[in-house]
């Protein structure tokens, strides 16, 4: 439970004057902040997502609760932990690892019947597919080309020109909603917008894939160009860079919806940039049966045999046992450490 600060003027979103009237005026008790006592779902789960309750007056408790991410990854948790009543540590594991993509999904249920000429072979290959983004996977790349266009093709529709400077992304969650039930904001034929959209992003991404990746689409794979690359910070400087080398070459599914969180950035590349570097599983009151991962290594020397240790594990989702009880440290030891204090 983290301090929260009592503000009388705003909500602490925006700078304030720094003349002293817009100082905190106290802290928020803990009975004051949101909470849920055990829900009768028998879970908690928490991705980032709005979870404020319906009736928390987040506005009369001048608490700034505005910025949140699309709620596409607690979504596909809830859907798996609601699909059986009791789960083991593997399908925590599994879930802390799971890539299917609820846009991706969405993406697949607007595909056009009858495609045009030039959105065939993509509403060919992507009404097929899965909509797991896996590291492997053909669909999976030609789906990451096709909804940046998508995107931006819908964000000049809907957005008045005067404010294209201003508004420089459109929200996935509102955009897929408005797609999948098109309405005046899209035309005076909004259903016919719609598909003119869908068509010309599905053609758009293709060429793209096809412009990075070749012709053939059997060759593709997301994980070729969604890469895990780590520079340590000392790198950048000439004279001990070599001391520090670089971790790369690690290819990853995912994308920044899926559970498995591994976010790029399209404008720049689409090398991971964001993502959980440490994961952790326990099965409580059983504590030797947790399960580890941390990027890339446990040693941030790289001298050490631990400094990328975990790189390939992480990228597997093969998670490490971390030990609790005396014996089973013992048992797992392959080296021990003597501190000793300097005398006198």
């Amino acid at each position: 439970i983290g301090f929260t600060p009592k503000r009388a003027k705003h909500d602490g979103l925006l700078p304030a004057p720094g003349d002293g009237s817009f100082d905190w005026i106290g802290l928020l008790d803990v009975g004051e902040l949101p909470n849920i006592y055990n829900p009768k779902e028998g879970w908690l789960a928490s991705a980032n997502q709005m979870n404020l309750p319906p009736d928390y007056p987040y506005k009369e408790r001048q608490i700034s609760f505005s910025s949140w991410a699309d709620s596409f990854r607690w979504d596909r948790i809830a859907e798996v932990l609601r699909s059986q009543p009791r789960h083991s540590l593997q399908d925590s594991i599994a879930l802390q690892h799971d890539v299917h993509s609820l846009p991706a999904r969405a993406l697949v249920n607007l595909l056009p019947v009858t495609p045009s000429p030039e959105a065939s072979s993509a509403t060919s290959l992507l009404s097929l597919w899965d909509c797991e983004i896996e590291a492997d996977s053909a669909a999976a790349l030609l789906y990451e080309m096709v909804m940046p266009e998508l995107s931006s093709a819908f964000r000049e529709l809907v957005i008045p020109p005067m404010a294209l400077n201003l508004i420089k992304s459109v929200n996935l969650s509102e955009m897929l909603r408005l797609l999948a039930a098109p309405d005046v904001r899209l035309g005076n034929n909004p259903t016919a917008a719609r598909d003119v959209l869908v068509n010309k992003a599905l053609a758009a991404g293709w060429n793209k894939a096809v412009q990075l990746c070749g012709p053939d689409p059997s060759q593709w794979r997301w994980g070729d160009l969604h890469q895990v690359s780590i520079s340590h910070l000392l790198s950048d400087f000439p004279a001990i860079a070599a001391a520090f080398p670089k971790i790369d070459g690690g290819r990853s599914g995912g994308d920044y919806t899926t559970v498995m969180m591994r976010g790029h950035e399209p404008a720049r590349n689409w090398n991971v940039t964001i993502g959980a570097s440490f994961l952790m599983v326990i099965d409580v009151g059983a504590w030797d049966s947790t399960r580890v991962l941390l990027l890339p290594g446990q040693s941030a020397d790289p001298r050490s045999p631990h400094y990328r240790d975990f790189y390939s594990v992480w990228l597997s989702g093969t998670m490490q046992p971390l030990r609790f009880s005396r014996a089973a440290v013992d048992e797992s030891a392959v080296a021990r450490t003597l501190l000793t204090p300097l005398s006198g």
